[in-house]
């Protein structure tokens, strides 16, 4: 699956899959073989592919990223990002992620069509 994830994700971006093995510093000139013959990269690796692309590490390893397709159906990249940082943080995390949301959205609560205060 993570093959098909890879160069599903490469043909989407309009890049090459030497070119983001070159990009990311990944060395080793048979990893295309090794991928395609159902092996799957290291973690380290997997991390930088995953940023990359904007998509979980885990989704690109054992998942099918064309089923992100539809949740980030027009998301910018920027947007995307802040998916992808959520979904990967630990609870913690989301939970402080989501109190900065919640707090961002009250005070316009409060407002007109304006931005004046009601």
């Amino acid at each position: 699956m993570f093959y098909e994830n890879f160069m599903y994700l490469c043909k989407k971006s309009d890049v090459k899959p030497y070119t983001v093995i070159r990009t990311l510093g990944i060395t080793s000139n048979s990893i295309l073989t090794q991928w395609r013959k159902g092996s799957v990269p290291r973690m380290d690796t997997l991390d930088k592919l995953a940023k990359f692309f904007a998509v979980a590490p885990r989704q690109l390893a054992y998942g099918d990223v064309r089923d992100d397709d539809q949740v980030y159906d027009g998301l910018t990249q920027e947007e995307r990002a802040v998916v992808l940082a959520f979904r990967s943080a630990d609870p913690e995390t989301r939970s402080a992620m989501l109190t900065i949301l919640r707090a961002k959205e009250a005070p316009a609560a409060h407002q007109d069509a304006d931005g004046e205060d009601k």
